[in-house]
């Protein structure tokens, strides 16, 4: 999340679901916390390095709205110049990486789906029956890295 007064949270609306996960949603749980943001120009790219590195995760993935690849564009490639000799590298410690576009909507809404569910079902249990099971949904990302899943 971005700070309330940062001007890219009206640009926002339209890319991040209302219900989408957000920290304090798993905040109780050990386990690595990944952002993932749209990247809608530089300086909103910068917000979200700064606010990634003060929520402390673990990684931050960011997607290009307009990219319908299934590849981003590499590192290297100008999409991706923040302007400051790479100082970004060095103020934030985690990883980053860049997921396609469409990949990115479809986890969007998984996130906001799994967001929305009070109640799921489960494994049927030993008579076949579905048991309910209170938010304990969790959505996992796995991340391949370097073309080898």
């Amino acid at each position: 999340m971005l700070s309330s007064d940062d001007p890219c949270n009206d640009i926002l609306e339209a890319y991040i679901p209302e219900t989408v996960t957000r920290q304090e949603d798993i905040v109780a749980y050990d386990y690595p916390h990944i952002a993932i943001a749209p990247w809608l120009s530089a300086e909103c790219a910068k917000s979200f390095l700064t606010a990634s590195s003060n929520a402390n995760v673990d990684a931050l993935i960011f997607f290009l709205i307009e990219n319908e690849s299934t590849i981003p564009p590499a590192a290297e490639d100008d999409t991706w110049n923040l302007s400051d000799s790479s100082d970004w590298k060095a103020d934030n410690e985690y990883p980053v990486y860049a997921i396609p576009g469409l990949a990115a909507v479809t986890l969007m809404h998984d996130l906001a789906w799994v967001s929305n569910m009070g109640t799921y079902p489960i494994h049927p249990d030993g008579d076949g029956n579905l048991g309910v099971q209170d938010s304990s949904l969790r959505l996992f990302v796995m991340i391949a890295n370097g073309g080898q899943p």
